[in-house]
């Protein structure tokens, strides 16, 4: 934790308070970003996006082919996974 209590996110030069709850119940993250909280879907997503940049990344810094391929692999999951996330983030704005 820092010194405003809230959660530092490694790496990502960003910090988080501890979930909470919603008044409807769904889980809000309370990632700030410019100033509004990021909900669980849109954290996932973040997460997601980077998780497929870093494995593209290495996928183009490997050396063994193998490697290569398994890497590519993870990020077609991710960036398949991103494009879902934002289905459900526009299915649940749209709701």
């Amino acid at each position: 934790m820092n010194s405003g209590g809230e959660l530092d996110v490694i790496g990502s030069g960003r910090t988080r308070e501890p979930p909470s709850r919603r008044s409807d119940g769904s889980r809000v993250a309370q990632r700030r970003t410019g100033g509004r909280a990021m909900t669980d879907l849109e954290c996932r997503l973040d997460r997601f996006e980077t998780l497929a940049a870093e494995c593209e990344l290495i996928a183009k810094l490997a050396t063994d082919g193998a490697k290569r391929e398994l890497y590519l692999r993870l990020a077609l999951h991710y960036r398949e996974l991103v494009a879902d996330m934002r289905k459900a983030i526009a299915t649940k704005a749209a709701a």
